[in-house]
């Protein structure tokens, strides 16, 4: 396999990086930061943002948590909440 191809594909990808725009990067942990949590989707509100997602304990991957948090335009932290299994 040619490496020509590969080498492309690298530059496609950091020009895909380049182009994108970053308002904020905000990490919120549910509750533990053990947990491996992840946001799916991000609604704009009049005042911010509402983001929701899951966690899981690491350990017991029976264990689930479902949860909102509420960012300002800012990317700073307003409120979060979280249901499920601790």
């Amino acid at each position: 396999m040619s490496i020509k191809p590969i080498i492309l594909f690298c530059f496609f990808l950091l020009g895909l990086r380049s182009y994108a725009q970053e308002y904020f990067n905000e990490h919120f942990e549910f509750d533990n930061p053990m947990v491996a949590d992840g946001g799916f989707n991000i609604l704009e509100v009049d005042d911010g943002y509402i983001v929701n997602g899951v966690g899981g304990d690491s350990l017991n991957i029976n264990w689930f948590r479902w949860g909102l948090a509420k960012f300002n335009h800012n990317g700073e932290f307003m409120w979060g909440k979280s249901w499920g299994d601790t």
